[in-house]
């Protein structure tokens, strides 16, 4: 879930995420969707976000 309001000089988006597994590829994932990874996953997230408002264009996977 995405949720915006008003912040000073813009915007602030609030996100949620929540994972359900499937199976047991589904049990990997959620089992491996630990703090650290989730804080490395929002900085990708930032700068994928902040690089398509600046350039108008998605960043591609190196």
């Amino acid at each position: 879930m995405i949720q915006l309001r008003p912040a000073a000089g813009g915007t602030e988006a609030v996100t949620s995420y929540r994972h359900t597994s499937l199976g047991p590829r589904g049990d990997d994932f959620v089992a491996s969707f630990t703090a650290d990874h989730y804080r490395q996953f929002m900085r990708d997230w930032e700068t994928r976000i902040n690089h398509y408002l600046a350039h108008g264009s998605v960043l591609c996977q190196g």
